[in-house]
């Protein structure tokens, strides 16, 4: 059994044992967030074009800290890019660490010109280590580096904000949080219980946004009765019952020109199967135009339990009606019906429904 006791007066100790101890510490290597600053926003080792413009970077003050390792930079830096070509390529602006070398610096990592380039990959071995800063597209020919050429990657895999590792173990907070400044919690992972902290990025990537939302799957609301007005949302059942289902029987004529209904037979033009929705009696009223030719002719509403009205006319040019019908049934049928003598022809056009009684319908429910 090996025992090891660190760090005491008169012991001598190696790099590799100060690396390894501060690796337990900073778990995460990165950039350090310094001073508040939270570096997805500016902060350490921001990387910006230079002004004015030429084949360069600029990289602000930072730390960043890498397997072990403490790298500080306290003035800007100017990283300085090969030349152009006549094709593109991707450079990367690294933390490299060199344990061969002692040492800890900025370095290029340079692509190699193509049609289609890609990145170089980065070397994460026993003898060197690199964090990734950023990527630089490289157009065949530029002369200079923008902002627009500069892809940040301190918060993502290649670099990373370097931490400690907070734990269930080492932190269990009981009250209150409070973040000052910039600070925030990241790099929280996906939550497996239900009183787990989430992430931004989990939220965004499973919930639907409150401005214009895309909804997937089959989501469900709550159906809202008929007497409930302003924005609330209308569901399958309810447009279903708003919009409801008609069928022309018998022998009808339709005009589509003129949306005028005829018949010289006793003739069934009309059957709609009332929604369930609405209240048992509840009074409906039918508007709708008539006239007759060689002698008088009925229009009538019928089907409903307990109710029906008709209308006899022997108008030779058209008037307007209106009778009141009640539901007592909800989900009922209801037919149109034109009856007429032999030798008789009735038209009537267009009909509609009224529901007056019913709130928030004081207004035409259907109309042909």
């Amino acid at each position: 059994m090996t025992k090891v006791m660190r760090f005491f007066d008169g012991s001598q100790y190696s790099e590799s044992d100060f690396a390894k101890f501060m690796k337990r510490i900073m778990k995460h290597d990165g950039v350090l967030a310094t001073n508040g600053v939270d570096p997805a926003y500016g902060g350490a080792f921001w990387p910006g074009e230079h002004n004015p413009p030429n084949m360069s970077v600029d990289m602000s003050p930072g730390i960043a800290w890498i397997q072990g390792g403490e790298f500080e930079s306290d003035q800007n830096a100017n990283i300085i890019l090969s030349d152009s070509t006549g094709l593109p390529r991707y450079d990367r602006i690294v933390v490299r660490l060199n344990w061969i070398a002692n040492s800890i610096d900025f370095a290029v990592l340079e692509g190699t010109p193509n049609a289609s380039p890609t990145l170089k990959a980065l070397t994460r071995t026993d003898s060197q280590w690199e964090l990734e800063i950023c990527n630089i597209y490289v157009g065949a020919g530029v002369t200079a580096i923008y902002q627009d050429d500069i892809v940040d990657t301190r918060t993502t895999d290649t670099c990373g904000i370097a931490g400690c590792p907070l734990g269930a173990a080492f932190v269990e907070p009981n009250g209150d949080i409070s973040m000052l400044n910039t600070y925030r919690f990241r790099y929280l992972p996906a939550p497996y219980y239900s009183d787990e902290a989430v992430n931004k990025a989990y939220v965004d990537g499973t919930f639907a946004g409150l401005a214009s939302p895309a909804f997937t799957g089959t989501p469900t609301a709550p159906t809202p009765l008929r007497t409930v007005g302003g924005t609330r949302i209308p569901t399958c059942d309810y447009v279903r019952g708003m919009f409801i289902s008609s069928q022309a029987a018998g022998a009808t004529q339709k005009l589509l020109d003129t949306n005028i209904y005829s018949a010289t037979v006793t003739s069934v033009i009309k059957i709609l199967q009332m929604p369930q929705q609405y209240f048992t009696g509840s009074v409906f009223t039918v508007k709708f135009d008539i006239k007759t030719v060689n002698g008088p002719g009925i229009f009538s509403v019928g089907g409903l339990a307990g109710g029906g009205a008709s209308k006899t006319s022997s108008d030779a040019a058209y008037t307007s009606y209106t009778f009141d019908i009640t539901l007592y049934t909800p989900g009922d049928v209801l037919s149109f019906v034109i009856t007429v003598s032999p030798g008789t022809t009735c038209y009537v056009k267009n009909i509609a429904i009224w529901g007056y009684d019913i709130p928030f319908f004081s207004k035409e429910i259907w109309a042909w």
